[in-house]
């Protein structure tokens, strides 16, 4: 038995067996795995092979043997937007909110021309991103929030980013919750919500103004939330 920390390998006659918090297995050109039958084998595409293959989620299934077997509450086939004509309210008017997102590394480049998968309350949406790193959708007004997969490298096996974004109108930007938020969203501040601009709210915001060039007094000026509306968008 080989053992580091709260890992381990053991070798027996009847097998080897791994036990880690986490186990990872990279192969340079490929990873293949075989038992009394089945076999994966992962190299740039991944092939399954067994008599009988299953997938199981808390509430549907994909059964694989001479026929195929999808069940589900409901069961989507080459589903892509909803029309937003089909996303009414009860009076018939559009019920949408429209999200705009601008995609960007820790130094604030953009994600231009990125592959992304949007999910929102059933409305999944793929597209590329734009030339500044934005993407925008119109979702179901109801809706409160939105995950997006991003590929950062080239889709489907490349290097991916995924956000979990919440739902909901702005505060206006002249008052506190409005440049927590947006400075929150910028990636500034992670803290509680604040009633005044004060510790560290106040520092984030120094250094989102010394990031752009404003004095950086650590109070919400004119200049300060001009540039916040700039970078965050509205």
């Amino acid at each position: 038995m080989l053992c580091a920390g709260e890992s381990r390998i053991e070798l027996t006659p009847k097998g080897i067996t791994l036990k880690a918090p986490k186990v990872s297995i990279a192969g340079i050109e490929s990873v293949s795995v075989q038992g009394d039958g089945p076999r994966l084998r992962l190299d740039k595409e991944a092939e399954v092979v067994a008599e009988t293959v299953r997938i199981y989620a808390s509430e549907s299934s994909v059964e694989l043997d001479k026929d195929a077997h999808i069940n589900g509450k409901l069961v989507k086939l080459n589903c892509g937007p909803l029309d937003p004509d089909d996303m009414t309210g009860e009076d018939g008017t559009p019920s949408l909110q429209h999200l705009k997102l601008k995609l960007t590394d820790v130094g604030m480049t953009p994600y231009a021309h990125k592959d992304y998968v949007l999910k929102s309350l059933g409305v999944k949406i793929e597209g590329k991103t734009d030339g500044d790193g934005v993407l925008e959708a119109d979702l179901p007004a109801e809706a409160r929030t939105a995950e997006v997969t991003l590929w950062v490298e080239p889709r489907p096996t490349g290097k991916t980013k995924r956000y979990v974004i919440a739902l909901g109108e702005l505060a206006d930007p002249d008052s506190v919750p409005g440049i927590e938020s947006r400075l929150r969203n910028l990636g500034y501040y992670w803290g509680q919500s604040q009633t005044e601009i004060t510790g560290d709210l106040a520092r984030a915001l120094r250094d989102f103004q010394q990031d752009h060039g404003l004095e950086s007094t650590g109070r919400a000026d004119a200049a300060t939330r001009a540039k916040l509306v700039e970078i965050h968008g509205t």
